[in-house]
């Protein structure tokens, strides 16, 4: 799909994510994971629960009791940090190994 007229038919023409552009979304998403369990923590959410993420937040609920999603929400921050901070120094080894 073109936005605008003199873009080429096919995706060829852009570049992907460099590995640091990656590491830095990683570490957005996770960050704003890591806000949001802190925002939990201190107000949990109690049932019934509704909305679209209702199922999770109701499994959450009921296999780890009140603290549950706070927890998830830390645990999917973490991951999302260390794998940026895997890639940054991915990224740096080989930076240093190429020149």
């Amino acid at each position: 799909m073109k936005l605008f007229r003199g873009q080429p038919d096919h995706d060829h023409w852009r570049r992907p994510f460099t590995p640091t552009e990656k590491a830095n979304a990683w570490a957005g998403i996770g960050a704003i994971l890591l806000i949001m369990g802190v925002m939990k923590w201190l107000d949990p959410d109690v049932p019934p629960f509704t909305g679209r993420w209702s199922w999770l937040y109701r499994s959450l609920y009921e296999a780890f009791g009140p603290r549950g999603i706070p927890v998830a929400a830390f645990l999917a921050g973490a991951s999302f940090i260390v794998a940026a901070i895997s890639t940054w120094l991915a990224e740096k080894r080989k930076r240093v190994q190429d020149g």
